[in-house]
């Protein structure tokens, strides 16, 4: 499984992935206070909500839940306080290849601008059909996005720099 690191208010949140259609995955903040924690959810559509003062029980039986998004939506939705969190988005730059004719005789190659690759293979397939391409085979390459072309804030560069090195002391080597 691939845990996803986010830094809340320069607290490190280990994000835990969960098998859910509604939720992508969950992360608990400590909150010093007794049997109460924040919780942090990612759902599939990327956005992140921050939900305060979750009960441990609550907390524990998420993950294990018959059905996790229907448990969220019952015990822990609409139940505590909860706050949409903005967290800093890169935009990447992405290559794709747009082929098209016979046996694929013709081709162009668009650099597109996307958070993931199924932004950046829409926004490719919407400049084929704004340019009249009929049939369109798009291919975003394997090797993009070029992380050296990534547009960060000098803020942004440094929290993921800081990321980096964090999880490079954390990850065995062979």
């Amino acid at each position: 499984m691939n845990n996803d690191i986010q830094i809340i208010d320069d607290i490190e949140v280990k994000m835990i992935p969960l098998t859910s259609g509604l939720l992508e995955s969950y992360g608990v903040i400590n909150t010093g206070k007794d049997v109460v924690e924040d919780l942090v959810i990612k759902f599939k559509n990327g956005s992140y909500y921050l939900y305060k003062d979750v009960g441990d029980f609550v907390l524990a039986k998420l993950p294990h839940a018959e059905s996790v998004g229907s448990y969220f939506s019952t015990v822990i939705k609409n139940q505590y306080e909860f706050v949409k969190l903005e967290l800093p988005q890169p935009i990447l730059k992405w290559e794709a290849l747009i082929e098209y004719g016979p046996c694929g005789s013709d081709y162009h190659r668009i650099e597109v601008d996307a958070m993931t690759y199924n932004g950046a293979y829409k926004k490719a397939q919407e400049w084929s059909s704004l340019n009249s391409i009929p049939h369109p085979m798009i291919t975003v390459t394997e090797d993009s996005p070029m992380i050296n072309e990534i547009e960060w804030t000098p803020e942004e560069e440094e929290e993921f720099m800081l990321l980096v090195e964090r999880l490079d002391k954390s990850t065995p080597t062979d």
